[in-house]
């Protein structure tokens, strides 16, 4: 039998083994990028997508569609820029797309659009992308 160590990391990995001997998983960030566009990601409640894209010349990112109530827009610490988080509110699918709009003319047709598939599952593992 593998004794673990006392302190504060014996304290750690003692919950590990809680954790996983429950079922219960530690919420985590799955993070995603350019080459996800039209991919499905599976999270859990209480877990955060993370969007990264490419900054596009002359066009800014922002969320064109989802559903808020499943996957909560978190703030973004710099507006126009090109990373989005979001935390998994509740169980549910929603469809998540960001447009590319352009700098000069917001209500101008979209220069890109990126486009998620998410699950968010109440029991779930192995999270992430599919």
């Amino acid at each position: 039998m593998r004794r673990i160590g006392s302190g504060r990391g014996g304290l750690l990995a003692a919950a590990g083994v809680l954790a996983a001997g429950t079922g219960l998983a530690a919420v985590q960030t799955v993070t995603i990028g350019d080459l996800y566009d039209g991919g499905a990601v599976n999270l859990a409640p209480g877990d955060t997508l993370e969007v990264k894209l490419t900054p596009a010349a002359g066009c800014f990112w922002g969320v064109a569609f989802g559903d808020p109530a499943v996957l909560k827009p978190e703030p973004d610490p710099a507006p126009g820029g090109s990373s989005f988080r979001f935390k998994a509110a509740t169980a549910g699918t929603v469809s998540l797309g960001l447009a590319c709009r352009s700098a000069s003319d917001p209500q101008s047709p979209a220069g890109g659009l990126f486009r998620v598939a998410v699950a968010v599952k109440d029991s779930l593992m192995p999270r992430g992308p599919r």
